[in-house]
């Protein structure tokens, strides 16, 4: 309201100086006849609402730095740890979750994802969230594999397919691929895209404002996340929920513990070691090693105001 009120204001004073400089130019007019024009004497033409739009998916991503993958109860999980310009990534993520290559939009899994990769994961935009560094999350609803020259968008698309930030406009071909993120083998059409909350894999783009594209492919997503509901078995006695690890300083607890901190870089492995006992972490990852033998830490290893912070599993190694 104060905004569209500032507008009207302004509008009023910009026409209230024309009125009065065309007034000035007028010979024929005495300028002892002029009059101020007052604002309330002045009717707007119209006024700009400006709607907040709320977006109910979102997209993070980066470079892989390490994957993981741990069964629990039959089911097979990953553990996806991405750097990126903010603070990074944990996706915690069944290994069945899909995974589309943005090159010809074809579809791969988990376990196709390799370190070094740049991947986009689509979200809903109320995800949970750890609040460790980096943040973790176990809502990832699909995953792009980013390849040079094409781009990915999530958003809504209205009834001319134009996405609801006004940025890009689909032209959909005969060969696009449109289909459902669910896996639904109904055939799908533009048609279904309107009014819809979609992923899209595309290339080139024209210079228009919007930009226009013939996507690779779109992927349609519910309007709905509905997330898997957990039945208590009352047959049994409930285990206790595990606990995420909380973070510690790994030179302080070292030095405490007195071993020798030996670090060279942040891209490779600090060295920790006493009596023997010779333990190698690496910042981004939650793999280690103790002695040569390979384990693994719930969180990766993370900086934080330059100080380097490890699961606090580690104590129990610091003997």
């Amino acid at each position: 309201m104060k905004k569209n009120l500032g507008r009207i204001i302004l509008s009023s004073l910009a026409i209230a100086s024309m009125l009065s400089m065309t007034a000035f130019a007028n010979n024929d007019v005495a300028t002892d006849e002029l009059k101020p024009i007052a604002i309330e004497d002045i009717i707007p033409i119209s006024a700009v609402e400006v709607n907040e739009v709320t977006k109910d998916y979102t997209t993070e991503g980066g470079k892989i730095t390490s994957i993981t993958t741990k069964t629990v109860e039959d089911v097979e999980y990953a553990t996806i740890v991405v750097e990126n310009d903010n603070m990074g990534m944990v996706f915690t993520t069944k290994v069945s979750t899909v995974v589309y290559d943005s090159k010809d939009g074809s579809i791969k899994t988990v376990k196709d994802l390799t370190e070094g990769m740049e991947i986009t994961a689509v979200l809903p935009a109320n995800s949970i969230m750890t609040m460790s560094l980096p943040p973790m999350t176990p809502d990832a609803l699909a995953f792009v594999i980013n390849q040079e020259g094409t781009s990915v968008k999530v958003d809504k698309f209205d009834d001319e397919l134009l996405s609801e930030d006004k940025t890009l406009m689909l032209n959909i071909a005969e060969d696009t691929s449109i289909v459902s993120v669910t896996g639904s083998r109904q055939i799908l059409t533009a048609e279904d895209i309107k009014g819809s909350n979609a992923l899209v894999i595309y290339g080139a783009t024209t210079r228009s404002l919007p930009a226009q594209t013939t996507p690779i492919k779109v992927v349609l997503l519910p309007e709905e996340i509905v997330k898997e509901e957990v039945v208590e078995d009352t047959t049994q006695p409930v285990p206790e929920p595990k606990a995420v690890s909380a973070l510690v300083a790994l030179r302080e607890v070292s030095v405490s513990a007195g071993f020798e901190v030996k670090w060279t870089s942040n891209e490779a492995p600090v060295v920790i070691e006493k009596d023997g006992t010779s333990i190698e972490v690496t910042l981004g990852s939650t793999k280690f090693t103790v002695n040569g033998e390979d384990k693994n830490f719930e969180i990766p290893v993370s900086l934080k105001d330059g100080t380097m912070m490890v699961s606090e599993e580690i104590l129990g190694l610091l003997k």
